[in-house]
């Protein structure tokens, strides 16, 4: 029961952290929303992949660190397509 849970947690919690992180200074704060709302499955496919890291002892030490690279990347790049299909 505490692996699902710890694994649902992470899955939930960290694309909240970890995309504001990447986009607090990228982006505005309805892009922001619009990136929230429209990710989907696909961040929280991430985030499930990553969150298991998190159980594997050592290299939860760095999960935190692969975490924000992942989802700075995938945010860095959803704003960059959304930019570009605008303008």
């Amino acid at each position: 029961m505490g692996f699902l849970v710890s694994l649902a947690l992470n899955t939930w919690l960290n694309p909240r952290l970890f995309l504001y992180d990447a986009l607090s200074e990228h982006a505005d704060a309805g892009e922001l929303h619009a990136l929230r709302k429209e990710g989907g499955w696909q961040v929280y496919a991430l985030s499930g992949l990553l969150s298991l890291l998190h159980l594997v002892p050592v290299v939860n030490l760095l999960a935190p660190v692969y975490m924000g690279l992942a989802f700075g990347h995938y945010a860095l790049a959803r704003v960059q397509a959304v930019r570009g299909s605008v303008a």
